[in-house]
């Protein structure tokens, strides 16, 4: 599947947090979120140059919903702790 943009904006936007290794689980996902009209952001919004902490921390800090996907590769993950 071809990797969904992520949201980039002021507006309320739900916030995606998963493992890199199960991309191709999770995008799917998050284009049906897009297609209903969901404003979605994920890690691929973060322009490149920025510190990538401070990016997330401020997207998290900043949205109106928190969806996670936690599998083994999740909790194995240094960046998603």
């Amino acid at each position: 599947m071809e990797r969904p943009v992520a949201y980039m904006g002021e507006e309320p936007y739900i916030f995606v947090s998963y493992s890199h290794k199960d991309s191709e689980r999770v995008w799917p996902i998050i284009a049906r979120l897009q297609a209903g009209r969901f404003r979605v952001w994920y890690d691929d919004g973060i322009n490149p140059g920025t510190e990538w902490d401070a990016n997330i921390a401020s997207h998290i800090k900043n949205c109106s919903f928190f969806l996670v996907f936690i599998s083994e590769n999740y909790l194995a993950s240094e960046n998603c702790k």
